[in-house]
């Protein structure tokens, strides 16, 4: 018994040893395998997005690779770099195609004011109250003034991710600009037209654009839609004001 005894005494070291060894060894194993796995994911992507070619009438801007969506203010509509997409609202849902609908067709893409999305963020229709409050329409034309209107150096947009102007692409048609009264005039009767439109779209489908992908319901977080607005504190009359 007292031999006996020993020789398992004499073995554990021996034992506990060689079971840490190959604890370790699994371990380095696995962790190699995940960094490894992690590394293919990497290079997966970034290999995928180095085919990435703005469109023409997009303005210049350096991290091509990185930027997946833009944001047109004039029109709250958006546009998808890599699935060469425009996205815009059509009868309560986010609808995707290749060209922006008719409705749309006073809006020059060349001369348009873009702003080039953050890469972080994903899909970002699905986010609509954040954009739309903070590029209003036609923003820029105060924000950016001197900028702006400066002909010899047009500014075309504005990119979040290195937080700087970015202006027009030579590439992109040169087009003559229309002032102010001309768009106006011009707008107001392309809404003049589409109002008449909307009413017998379903009846001819040949004058909306073909899809690109299903359509996505609205979702505005936080917000009932068609509900009456809640009217908060800071949203009502300063009392100063009503005692006049």
């Amino acid at each position: 018994m007292e031999t006996a005894k020993n020789q398992v005494e004499g073995n554990e070291p021996g034992f506990f040893r060689h079971g840490f060894r190959f604890t370790v060894m699994v371990l380095a194993t696995a962790i190699l395998f995940v960094l490894s796995n992690g590394c293919a994911v990497q290079n997966q992507n970034t290999a995928g997005n180095t085919n990435i070619t703005p469109p023409a009438w997009a303005p210049l801007y350096d991290n091509v690779d990185m930027i997946r969506y833009y944001y047109f203010p004039d029109i709250e509509c958006y546009y998808d770099v890599w699935n060469r997409d425009f996205v815009y609202l059509e009868d309560g849902s986010w609808m995707f195609g290749s060209t922006l609908p008719p409705i749309y067709s006073w809006f020059d893409l060349n001369t348009a004011f873009v702003v080039l999305l953050d890469n972080s963020v994903y899909e970002p229709w699905r986010h609509f109250n954040y954009y739309v409050s903070h590029y209003p329409r036609y923003y820029y034309r105060s924000y950016y003034r001197d900028r702006y209107e400066d002909a010899s150096h047009p500014m075309r947009g504005f990119d979040e991710n290195s937080r700087t102007e970015v202006y027009r692409n030579t590439n992109a048609t040169s087009v003559e600009p229309k002032s102010e009264a001309t768009t106006i005039e011009r707008r107001n009767e392309i809404r003049e037209q589409n109002e008449n439109a909307v009413r017998t779209d379903r009846d001819f489908p040949e004058r909306r654009v073909a899809p690109t992908r299903p359509p996505q319901p609205i979702e505005y977080h936080d917000r009932n839609i068609g509900n009456p607005v809640k009217v908060q504190h800071n949203m009502s009359e300063p009392r100063e004001s009503r005692r006049r």
